[in-house]
């Protein structure tokens, strides 16, 4: 039949994903993802309570040198986390803050950066 159209509902994502990086202004610590995470946690409990210390963060992956991490968060907490992540202000009384870098609902996503493309490396592919 002429002019029927199709109904595609899509399902918004059960996870996003984060690219995070913890800046300590010049204090050396030793950290690992289990601190790393205990972290996240401590920043959820502080402003969200009990709730947000609920919230399930998985680390998908943890840089120990450069202290960024990819983690996964549930899409119906990702703005519980966000601004958990973004109001933390202090380990061990020391000034320190999380960098949120990018945010997508699609793990490949975090790898590309559009601003490296150019029209000169897209020609010399093809």
């Amino acid at each position: 039949m002429e002019g029927e159209f199709e109904r595609i509902v899509l399902k918004s994502p059960q996870y996003h994903y984060m690219m995070v990086q913890l800046d300590l202004f010049g204090a050396k610590a030793n950290f690992d993802s289990d601190l790393f995470k205990n972290l996240i946690v401590k920043a959820l409990k502080g402003l969200h309570g009990d709730v947000g210390g609920s919230i399930a963060v998985d680390i998908i992956r943890f840089e120990k040198k450069s202290l960024k991490s990819i983690l996964r968060v549930p899409s119906i907490g990702l703005v519980k986390v966000w601004s958990a992540l973004t109001l933390y202000s202090s380990h061990n009384d020391k000034p320190c803050h999380f960098k949120v870098s990018k945010v997508s609902p699609h793990l490949p996503s975090l790898s590309v950066n559009s601003r490296d493309f150019t029209s000169e490396l897209l020609l010399e592919k093809v």
